[in-house]
């Protein structure tokens, strides 16, 4: 356990509560989603109108979200990455610094969600030729590879240098800092062990053979699976 846990400013109460209100929401419009997909014929345009309705409303909601943070919940470009982060991976010479990893981890959270719905709004608008003009869908497809490629910058602030497990000495592990964000000791000392597992999930989501990622970035996010697979030991792993 690290020797230092630093403290940081708490999410305002409003924004809190918008994300998980939002969360429940979320479940809630991939349920009506996945019902309509499982027999379309069903269905007609009223309901495609419904859930892109929906969805609509829904990812307002999560952008409101972002409004109400403090200035310290913010993402910061790194101003100081260290060749061996580099070596073990960045996309599109992205990189992202945060206070704190959990915080890190509510924006991933926040991030996929919105690819979510906007792959299900991506998805109605492609069956309503009225709806889905080519500028429509084209802006749901850059907002969705821009969510996904704000979670690749996230993957040198958790994972850092390591490419291995580092069960007997954590402080060889090296990361990103930006002028207002140093490596803290709670970090160095935590990350080696729970940065991995903490991005996971969005990475492995975004490994979804549905989602509008360029085939350059589904390579690169496959790499940075089997490279937590290999610091958990759990490199027989295929995706």
């Amino acid at each position: 356990m690290p020797d230092v846990w630093p403290m940081a400013a708490p999410i305002p109460q409003s924004a809190s509560s918008q994300l998980t209100a939002a969360a429940t929401e979320l479940v809630n419009l991939r349920q009506v989603w996945d019902k309509f997909a499982s027999q379309p014929e069903l269905y007609g345009a009223d309901e495609i109108n419904r859930i892109y309705s929906l969805a609509m409303v829904l990812d307002s909601k999560l952008r409101a979200w972002t409004w109400a943070l403090p200035k310290h919940w913010a993402p910061v470009p790194a101003t100081m990455i260290p060749r061996s982060v580099r070596d073990a991976g960045m996309f599109k010479n992205r990189c992202d610094c945060y206070t704190e990893m959990w915080i890190g981890s509510t924006w991933n959270t926040y991030r996929e969600s919105r690819i979510v719905v906007q792959n299900i709004i991506l998805n109605c608008l492609r069956l309503l030729p009225n709806l889905g003009t080519p500028d429509r869908v084209e802006a749901v497809v850059s907002t969705i590879r821009e969510m996904a490629t704000d979670i690749c910058a996230a993957v040198p602030f958790f994972l850092g240098s390591q490419t291995m497990s580092v069960h007997l000495d954590p402080s060889k592990v090296e990361y990103p800092e930006a002028e207002e964000r140093r490596v803290t000791l709670a970090h160095q000392q935590t990350a080696p062990l729970l940065g991995g597992w903490l991005i996971r999930s969005e990475l492995e989501y975004l490994c979804s053979p549905d989602l509008c990622l360029s085939d350059e970035q589904q390579t690169w996010v496959k790499s940075q699976m089997h490279r937590i697979w290999r610091i958990y030991t759990f490199e027989s792993r295929v995706i």
